[in-house]
């Protein structure tokens, strides 16, 4: 007992060295390099400002643009948090459409043949051009920016999910036909695990396309956000406040790339071991 006792901290202190070592050797091949580069960027920038007395309405030094961010905070994290409400609503909703939509098209061919041309004249269209249609049905509330951010994050994902459900193994299709499987037994055991992987690329990207489409909403129907900042920062020619708003997005579209990602793991993941 006293044996067993004394070797459960030394366990534990094994454990614990293997997690650190785990963790110090995730850190040295995703985060060590990209963060030296960070640095050597931010310092070359500092100096370079310095050197050639560039402005600061042109180019703001990196230490300015960090003072800049005190007593802006609360400011600043009101406007990020409307745009991320907006950027998240119209990722939901484009994309939870957009695999609807996918699964139909890949499983029965005349919604395919159906809708793709309407689907690619909708993408053709640029989103700055749908804009005054969305105010004008939705009014000068978030819903056309929502909607805007929708549409962007649309068109990937569709094609995506479309590509996923299609390339199911031909082998396993064959053996759950054989075992008489329902279309529905199919799409869940086949069609919808061999799609995991394109619809999580897919959802990576519309990442990025919801911001846009978020940004891109602000700037002609909203009063607030980190759009509404941009275009304020221009008019106003505060090139420290279009900095702050910029790294402002940078944040939230990085941390919010970073969750998927950890999704995509654990389900992947779990997919495999089941």
């Amino acid at each position: 007992m006293h044996l067993a006792i004394r070797g459960r901290p030394k366990a534990q202190a094994r454990n614990t060295d293997r997690s650190s070592r785990r963790v110090l050797s995730w850190f040295n091949q995703n985060l060590l390099i990209p963060l030296a580069i960070f640095v050597v960027v931010i310092a070359l920038w500092e100096w370079a400002v310095v050197a050639f007395e560039i402005p600061q309405y042109t180019l703001p030094r990196p230490s300015a643009i960090w003072v800049s961010f005190s007593g802006e905070s609360g400011d600043l994290m009101h406007h990020t948090w409307l745009t991320a409400k907006e950027a998240l609503l119209g990722y939901l909703i484009g994309n939870g459409i957009a695999l609807v939509l996918a699964a139909l098209m890949a499983e029965f061919k005349i919604v395919e043949k159906s809708l793709y041309p309407y689907v690619l004249v909708l993408r053709s269209l640029p989103i700055v051009a749908l804009a005054p249609l969305l105010i004008i049905w939705f009014g000068f509330t978030i819903w056309p920016i929502v909607a805007a951010s929708a549409l962007i994050c649309f068109f990937p994902t569709l094609v995506n999910g479309v590509e996923g459900f299609k390339a199911a193994d031909t082998t396993m299709l064959e053996l759950m036909r054989s075992l008489n499987a329902s279309r529905t037994q199919v799409f869940q055991r086949v069609k919808l695990p061999n799609a995991m992987p394109y619809i999580f690329a897919a959802l990576k990207i519309s990442v990025v396309s919801s911001m846009i489409g978020a940004i891109v909403g602000e700037w002609i129907a909203a009063d607030a956000g980190l759009g509404f900042l941009t275009i304020q920062a221009n008019n106003f020619v505060d090139t420290l406040l279009l900095f702050r708003a910029i790294i402002a997005m940078a944040v939230l579209a990085l941390s919010w790339f970073l969750l998927v990602v950890i999704i995509e793991k654990r389900v992947l993941k779990w997919q495999t071991s089941s």
